[in-house]
């Protein structure tokens, strides 16, 4: 689960995971902007907005224009660069003979020599929109030629965004379009969408979301794969993890994964499966049950958690509960050979030959060189009388590994079985 909250030491309402050199205080990155904004904050302090004096076009006067500033997602980038503009904007300034732009605005012969002089600061195409918006303008001009449609076209952190709104409408059918790619197809197999939207509703923390909001953002420097964090209903996390289904220069965002959580977790739950494995080595079945019950809250989408949870039930003898993790780990992770394996010999010790030889060839279409599914498929083929098959099937084993006793015994039992028949 996640570590104990600590709340904003100002505004006592959001997660305050920042440390303030400023104050000596844990804040939020709301709380962090509406200090930093006045450009007085320690420049020790990596979220430290620092003027960037290399940049001669502007005087060191309007420095709150050309600011180098550490954010942690795309929301918390818009809500600085407004509050900081709000506050460069609403103070005398020698730009404007020492007027007020926020009051030049109310009047046409203002707004006229608001747009002479911003156009003449040559500022970034990325500014102008938020310029105009804030001072209800239009035609500030830059001689910046990028195509302004790579700051208008939608992050993964507002797919992320679109996506957890649903979520928390509960608009379930239209969650199932986040998982498709630019030609409309599914990233993951249907079913496996289906299971994903099953496990959404099921979650007590997904019904009961009353507020969220973006907490942090990453992209990977192949702009193949992204990641948004969401602040939920004041204390919790829930991280959802996107790839990119086109083109660095055209990226389609789609989802991949979610965990609840910070993006952090992500990264140590192969540790975390490696405890379960190591319990049930063990035979410490009460304290495997307990970390799979943990780390259900966390990686309730996770195929490898839902493997060792079928592997605890089997141990146990449970063989219906074993069959259903085993079954949502191979949904959850198609290529998923060893779950298949376990799904057929489960309906194999259950006499339930036909799904038994179905999952059997599905783990062996993964891995081939599985001798236990051969030679159990094998074992079907000798209970059927199919000897000819069988004894192929026991081939294959010892063709892999010449030393298989069970393949030497069975094969020797071809021929016992074949002098009982005739015998008959």
């Amino acid at each position: 689960m996640n570590a104990k909250t600590q709340k904003c030491s100002v505004c006592k309402k959001y997660n305050g995971k920042r440390y303030c050199l400023r104050n000596n205080k844990h804040i939020c990155w709301h709380c962090c902007n509406d200090l930093r904004i006045d450009l007085k904050c320690p420049p020790e302090c990596e979220y430290s907005p620092k003027y960037l004096p290399e940049n001669d076009s502007i005087k060191e006067k309007h420095k709150h224009l050309v600011q180098n500033y550490k954010t942690d997602s795309k929301a918390e980038i818009i809500d600085y660069l407004e509050k900081s503009y709000r506050l460069y904007l609403s103070k005398e300034n020698p730009l404007f003979d020492n007027q007020i732009p926020m009051l030049l605005k109310e009047t046409p012969e203002g707004k006229k020599l608001l747009l002479e002089k911003f156009s003449a600061l040559n500022l970034h195409i990325a500014l102008v929109p938020l310029l105009e918006k804030l001072l209800h303008i239009k035609g500030i001009k830059t001689q910046y030629t990028e195509d302004a449609s790579i700051f208008t076209q939608k992050t993964a952190e507002d797919i992320a965004l679109d996506f957890i709104t649903l979520l928390a409408e509960q608009s379930w059918d239209d969650l199932t379009n986040y998982f498709k790619n630019i030609d409309g197809d599914f990233i993951k197999h249907p079913h496996t969408v289906d299971l994903i939207i099953s496990k959404l509703k099921s979650l007590k923390l997904i019904q009961e979301i009353n507020y969220f909001d973006v907490f942090s953002s990453g992209l990977a420097t192949d702009f193949a794969s992204a990641f948004c964090t969401f602040e939920i209903n004041y204390k919790d996390y829930l991280t959802v993890f996107l790839l990119n289904s086109n083109t660095k220069n055209n990226p389609f965002w789609v989802i991949d994964s979610i965990i609840m959580g910070e993006v952090n977790l992500a990264f140590s739950e192969a540790d975390n499966i490696a405890f379960i494995a190591s319990a049930l080595s063990k035979e410490e079945y009460s304290k495997a049950y307990q970390l799979i019950q943990k780390l259900a809250n966390i990686y309730f989408l996770s195929p490898d958690l839902y493997y060792y949870k079928g592997l605890y039930f089997s141990m146990k003898g449970e063989n219906k509960k074993a069959l259903e993790a085993f079954e949502d780990a191979g949904l959850l992770d198609i290529n998923f050979a060893e779950a298949y394996y376990n799904q057929a010999f489960i309906h194999h010790s259950e006499n339930n030959l036909d799904k038994a030889k179905e999952c059997y060839n599905k783990s062996l279409s993964l891995k081939k060189n599985n001798v236990n599914a051969l030679n159990n498929l094998g074992t079907i083929c000798l209970y059927e009388k199919d000897y000819d098959k069988a004894e192929e099937y026991f081939k294959q084993c010892l063709e892999i590994s010449p030393e298989f006793k069970y393949a030497k015994e069975n094969i020797a039992r071809i021929s016992k079985f074949k002098e009982y028949d005739e015998q008959k």
